[in-house]
């Protein structure tokens, strides 16, 4: 891990919260369906190019999402956050 100047410790945490959060619970949400219908998001022209139905999609961009909020909030922050 790169050492970061003391200063700098308290914003780095902050954002590696918030950035690690914000993929977790949409991607809880994507799961859930909770606070949107996602599949209606999916442009019909990219729904029927998928080989299974939209909601399966949007259930494996979830499963992603949670794995990437999970992995920036771990010791895999710099490699997670170019996913």
């Amino acid at each position: 891990m790169i050492r970061l100047d003391e200063r700098l410790e308290q914003p780095w945490l902050a954002l590696k919260i918030g950035y690690g959060l914000v993929p977790l619970l949409a991607g809880l949400d994507k799961l859930s369906n909770l606070l949107a219908d996602w599949p209606s998001y999916l442009s019909p022209a990219a729904a029927s190019l998928l080989p299974f139905a939209p909601q399966t999609f949007m259930y494996l961009v979830g499963v992603v999402e949670i794995v990437v909020g999970l992995a920036i909030l771990t010791r895999w922050t710099e490699i997670a956050s170019y996913v």
